[in-house]
């Protein structure tokens, strides 16, 4: 793809207690991505699960202006790997914790070939 914006949220969330969350992978060649606030990337696993995971690789530039929620829980948090040809810009939360039981925080991974802010 030349390039993606994101204006709606985009659920893969578990619904279930036991359910872990699902997986987003994006990738442009050359292109920018883009999520635009209010909108949300929500890849959540239950209360007895792991969280998901979100690959975001631009050829451009990444600016991320909503939330991305990795959060799981008895199992441990999930996983976001960002990546960009250019410059990464993030204005919101990235959460990858577990917010249950004794799972561990997940993990998060931003590379910029350029310029990176948080």
């Amino acid at each position: 793809a030349n390039a993606i914006s994101i204006r709606k949220d985009v659920n893969l969330n578990s619904t279930s207690l036991e359910g872990d969350g699902g997986e987003l992978e994006m990738t442009t060649a050359l292109g920018d991505i883009e999520l635009f606030a209010p909108a949300k990337i929500d890849v959540a696993g239950g209360a007895d699960a792991n969280g998901g995971a979100v690959r975001v690789v631009a050829g451009g530039s990444l600016r991320l202006g909503g939330e991305i929620d990795c959060t799981g829980g008895d199992f441990d948090g999930g996983a976001v790997d960002i990546a960009a040809g250019v410059d990464v810009v993030v204005s919101r939360d990235i959460n990858c914790n577990a917010i249950s039981g004794a799972g561990f925080g997940g993990e998060i991974l931003i590379d910029a070939a350029r310029d990176g802010h948080a």
